[in-house]
């Protein structure tokens, strides 16, 4: 699941003097570098299976956490195949980085545990791609021979196909002990392949650790199969592809000169939780008034966001515009707040339980909000779009949420 096991890193950091410079690769493992590992490229892109190579080694970056594999993978993926995220990185630009990628759990949770293949899916479908993801059967080959053997015929044309394409990429979830490797699970995208060897190109993406390296691809096959002991399933491959079907459910989507003084910040994972528990109290509130729902919101929010973080807060370098804002909703205050209440709701608190209520019959004075609040319904309603397709059959299985098979 995670290039460390979590007892082990643990162990390693309880003894600071102990550190590593790399790892030998194992003689199952050709180092890209090596001069037979030059030979099999130049054999690979004569025979046109090395179009992924590119694309992928332009972009191609270190995980930058032990179980960040999975992200950095996808974040290599995403810039290889020119997908816009919507969302500033450094001011002014617009890029794909490991620590954006938390749409579907929060990165404090990726960085203890890593993700599973179903993870790594429905990351990839919250930002816009286009999937399909395949796993061997449980067991050893010999319990399912005919199956096993159908799998490794499918993995190897697909190995095959997406090498000879630039706009479409496989990444394998596999299990480094299976392949002489120290760790358990591990992410990295494929970039070649040599039909006369039989071996693909994995671009490991713990540079720190591993070389890129040419391995034998049933070899990778089979260190798939050993089960992921977070999803209780066999780890597998997924190919990757830029759908513009899907463009409209990333969770990241924002303008890049956005219509808001505040956003959402939550994450899909976070906003599941608050949705869920708000949503028999708004059900509730229908009949209040304004006032009355308000402080009901700013209640539960007060006493019960310890799981999860600020639902909303003001935009970097928006700092004067959010108290001209607040200033507008302080003039208006007597239409949103019950002057019986002695304390205080903060105006940002104040903005969020707008958003979340079904609207009111607001007053005029109110109509300067509206297009703050209609920006940030369009974020929640962002967070839960790639789960609203899970049942949707009229669209193939790869457009369709992935984040509750494990």
């Amino acid at each position: 699941m995670s290039d460390h096991q979590s007892n082990e890193l643990e162990a390693e950091k309880s003894n600071p003097a102990r550190s590593f410079y790399q790892r030998q690769l194992p003689e199952s493992c050709l180092s890209f570098t090596s001069d037979r590992g030059k030979a099999l490229f130049r054999s690979a892109l004569a025979d046109g299976h090395l179009e992924s190579f590119f694309p992928l080694a332009s972009q191609l970056v270190t995980q930058h956490e032990p179980s960040f594999c999975g992200l950095a993978t996808l974040c290599t993926v995403l810039n290889a195949l020119g997908v816009d995220p919507k969302r500033v990185w450094k001011h002014p630009w617009r890029w794909f980085e490991q620590d954006m990628l938390d749409c579907c759990r929060p990165l404090e949770s990726i960085r203890k545990n890593g993700i599973t293949l179903a993870e790594f899916n429905c990351l990839a479908r919250c930002n816009g791609l286009a999937l399909t993801s395949r796993s061997p059967p449980i067991g050893p080959p010999e319990d399912d021979p005919i199956g096993y053997q159908k799998g490794l015929q499918e993995f190897r044309s697909q190995v095959a196909t997406t090498t000879a394409l630039s706009s479409a990429f496989l990444v394998v979830s596999f299990c480094r002990a299976s392949l002489g490797q120290t760790g358990t699970g591990h992410f990295s995208p494929v970039a070649g392949y040599s039909a006369e060897e039989d071996r693909v190109l994995v671009l490991d993406v713990a540079r720190f650790k591993y070389p890129s390296y040419w391995v034998g691809l049933e070899d990778l096959y089979k260190s798939m199969i050993p089960v992921d002991p977070a999803s209780q399933r066999p780890r597998g491959y997924t190919i990757l592809s830029y759908s513009p079907f899907l463009e409209h459910t990333n969770c990241l989507t924002c303008n890049p000169n956005p219509p808001s003084i505040t956003r959402i910040n939550l994450n899909k994972s976070s906003w599941a939780i608050l949705s869920r528990e708000l949503g028999p109290i708004i059900e509730s509130m229908k009949l209040e008034p304004l006032p009355i729902a308000i402080r009901k919101i700013h209640d539960y929010i007060s006493t019960g966001l310890a799981k999860i973080p600020n639902p909303i807060e003001i935009r970097s370098g928006l700092e004067s515009e959010a108290q001209n804002l607040f200033s507008q909703i302080s003039s208006s205050i007597h239409l949103l707040v019950d002057d019986k209440q002695t304390d205080e709701i903060p105006p940002i608190l104040i903005i969020f339980a707008l958003a979340v209520l079904p609207s009111h019959p607001h007053a005029l004075d109110l109509e300067f909000l509206e297009p703050e609040l209609a920006y940030l319904r369009s974020q929640l309603n962002a967070l839960g779009e790639c789960c609203s397709l899970e049942n949707d059959h009229e669209h193939p299985q790869e457009h369709r949420c992935q984040c509750k098979t494990s």
